[in-house]
Formats: structure tokens, C-alpha cells, sequence
């Protein structure tokens, strides 16, 4: 077991917390600023996992505040370490919602793609390269890196997820139709709107015919054509 983890319980008893509920005592650390117990009790993936699914704006502000005290102390890195190289499912998922965690609540690109990445690589050999699981992480870190500017890696992550999910799911699934928008996406960012036209209308196409003209994303994808030919001005 961890040393910090170690600490944690033995503190959690002797401090006269061990009748208190596991989701007050984060609290209590929080209110009382005691960073390091916090710190220490957060990193439990048991912990983390209770309190991600009761409250995730809860451990956002717990994890914002000890990054705002020190980033480099407080770092949710360490969940990396924690885990003795772990090469199962459930390791892969863990990675998967910490970093989506990361992303979302810290807005850290470059720590998500670590927890990503690593769950990548277990994935490609867990599942093999041809799985939908495995073209997850590919569309995921595709999006990272595109919200980070780098288009390049992005395009070629999601080439890489379009890739698998033509062959697995087919041309007329959704999966598919969302490949195909993520790529025309990158296209358009970078001028490239001739490209990103044909990705759009093979979204829409998809769209169109499995979800409806009047689905959320056929108006989406339909609008985004639309914008796109106007300012091409093709309209």
C-alpha cells in the first residue's frame, strides 16, 4: 500500500474522525485547510470514486483549492503512481474517468493526456487496435489535442478512431457520423473547407438516416454546412 495512503488512515483515526460518514471527512479537511490530509484522502481511488459519482462539482472544488495551494505538491498525477501498473479493464476505466475528470474540472490538457495515453496503451493490448473501446481513447485524445491547437495529432487520432469505427460499426452508425464531424472539424479550423465539407455531408448523410431530420445532430451538423457554404460562398 502507499505510504500517503497509510497516512491517511492512521490520521483519519487518530485527529477522532473514524465515526464520521467518508464523504464529511474531505469536507472537514477542506474547511479547515488542512491540505495535506486532504490531499492524502483524495488519493484513494475508492475515495475518488464515491465522490465523483455523488458530487462531481464537490471534488472539483476540493482538487481546484489544493491546486491553488500547490500545484506541484497537490498534483493528481500521483494517481498514476498508484496503481502498480495495473493492465486490466479496470484499470483502463479508471484512467479514463480521472483524466476526464481532469479535463473537465482542472481544464489540465496535458495531465489528461497522460491519464489518456496510458490508458491507451493498456486498451491496444487488452482489447487489440480494432476495438470501439480502443477508438474511444482515440477520438478522446484526438479532442484534447485539438483543444490544445495541436490539429496535426488531433487529425491523426481521428483518423485512427474513423478508421475503427468504419469497420466496426459500420458506415450508417452514429459513432461513424461523429467521426466524420470530428474530422471535419479540424479541417474547417485549420481553412481546409473543401475537405471539411465532405466530412460534414458524410455526417450528415448518417445522420439523416438513422436519427432523423429532426434530430439534434442532423440540425447541428445541417447548420454547420450551411455556415460553411456561405462562407465558401457557394450558397
Amino acid at each position: 500500500m502507499d505510504d500517503t495512503r497509510k497516512t491517511n488512515q492512521t490520521e483519519t483515526a487518530s485527529d477522532g474522525s473514524s465515526n464520521r460518514k467518508p464523504d464529511e471527512l474531505p469536507r472537514k479537511y477542506f474547511e479547515l485547510k488542512e491540505w495535506d490530509k486532504l490531499y492524502a484522502f483524495l488519493l484513494d481511488f475508492e475515495t475518488f470514486d464515491a465522490l465523483y459519482k455523488k458530487n462531481k462539482d464537490e471534488l472539483g472544488e476540493y482538487w481546484r483549492a489544493l491546486q491553488n495551494e500547490n500545484k506541484e505538491k497537490y498534483s493528481p498525477a500521483k494517481y498514476l503512481d498508484l496503481d502498480n501498473n495495473g493492465t486490466d479493464r479496470e484499470t483502463i476505466a479508471r484512467y479514463y474517468t480521472i483524466g476526464f475528470f481532469v479535463s473537465t474540472a482542472l481544464a489540465d490538457y496535458v495531465l489528461t493526456l497522460e491519464f489518456y495515453l496510458k490508458a491507451l496503451a493498456i486498451a491496444e493490448k487488452v482489447f487489440g487496435l480494432e476495438h470501439i473501446a480502443t477508438a474511444l481513447f482515440y477520438n478522446n485524445i484526438g479532442l484534447v489535442y485539438g483543444a490544445m491547437g495541436d490539429n496535426e495529432t488531433a487529425l491523426e487520432y481521428f483518423q485512427k478512431n474513423l478508421a475503427v469505427c468504419e469497420k466496426v460499426r459500420g458506415f450508417e452508425h452514429p459513432d461513424t457520423a461523429e467521426a466524420y464531424d470530428n474530422i471535419g472539424m479540424i479541417y474547417s479550423g485549420i481553412g481546409n473547407n473543401e475537405t471539411a465539407l465532405e466530412f460534414f455531408q458524410k455526417d450528415l448523410a448518417i445522420c439523416e438516416k438513422v436519427l432523423g431530420k429532426d434530430h439534434p445532430n442532423t440540425v447541428q451538423v445541417s447548420q454547420r454546412i450551411a455556415d460553411l457554404r456561405k462562407l465558401m460562398g457557394t450558397t
